[in-house]
């Protein structure tokens, strides 16, 4: 299950939600009103090759359509800040952008030389930061899902990649 608090108020969670299989990570939009999450039906390996994505109303507390499934081993999740896409980053170094509401896909998988380690939109959903296992930083464009910047390399596996408001820069850990 899914916990989320309201920690203005007493020790009951203000939401639970019902998810089947081990979640494997969590990302809520900035107005806190919607979610999504990835798991994998697999307790022993979360990050092996099945897994699937869930989108949440967390007004009211309920999936919104059916399971995003990718049978690419999910390891992350990120929300578009204008709440229209959700993106799925894989441990073969793709990257899926899809729908938020319905799934569906509106770009091509966007490859990466190794697995996914950090995604995040940009503040102003035109483009996506995508760190991967091999310390590279990727920032897609999503109009057209080409490269918008040229790509740079961390000195080591990047964990986390996170864009300032213009996405002309970034940080990486």
């Amino acid at each position: 299950n899914i916990h989320v608090w309201d920690l203005r108020k007493p020790q009951e969670p203000a939401v639970v939600l019902k998810q089947k299989g081990v979640v494997a990570e969590i990302a809520v939009d900035e107005d806190g009103i919607f979610a999504a999450s990835i798991y994998s039906g697999d307790p022993i390996d979360p990050a092996g090759d099945d897994g699937a994505a869930t989108t949440w109303d967390l007004r009211l507390g309920q999936a919104i359509g059916d399971p995003i499934e990718v049978d690419k081993g999910l390891l992350h999740v990120a929300i578009e800040p204008r709440q229209e896409l959700i993106a799925l980053g894989m441990n073969r170094g793709e990257v899926f952008v899809g729908n938020f509401r319905n799934g569906g896909e509106v770009l091509p998988p966007l490859t990466h030389p190794s697995s996914v380690t950090s995604l995040a939109f940009s503040a102003d959903a035109r483009s996506i930061v995508v760190g991967d296992g091999g310390g590279y930083v990727h920032v897609w464009n999503l109009s057209d899902g080409k490269l918008r910047f040229p790509t740079r390399q961390h000195d080591g596996e990047i964990i986390k990649a996170m864009p300032a408001a213009d996405t002309s820069l970034i940080a990486t850990v």
